[in-house]
């Protein structure tokens, strides 16, 4: 059986991270997080609509500080947390 470069990624295997749907993924999100970054502090609709589209499975309580960088990430290692995510 052949695996994609992402299922390879998932599972903690080597992978091709030039891969076209993994790079294409990278951009979506890259795209998210420049807009996330340039919005103002107090905007909270705005933050919202984009932290739901950087990570649709993330509990209500979930919150992306701005300034965020994701060299790679995936939504679907994302468990419910009360924790925050700061990276600078």
């Amino acid at each position: 059986m052949t695996s994609n470069e992402k299922e390879k990624m998932l599972r903690g295997e080597p992978y091709r991270w030039t891969d076209e749907v993994l790079t294409a993924e990278r951009e979506h999100a890259r795209h998210f997080f420049q807009q996330l970054n340039q919005s103002p502090p107090n905007d909270r609709d705005t933050y919202h609509e984009i932290r739901e589209q950087l990570f649709p499975n993330a509990a209500d309580d979930f919150w992306v500080s701005r300034r965020f960088t994701a060299i790679t990430a995936t939504t679907s290692t994302l468990v419910p947390t009360s924790s925050s995510i700061s990276i600078a």
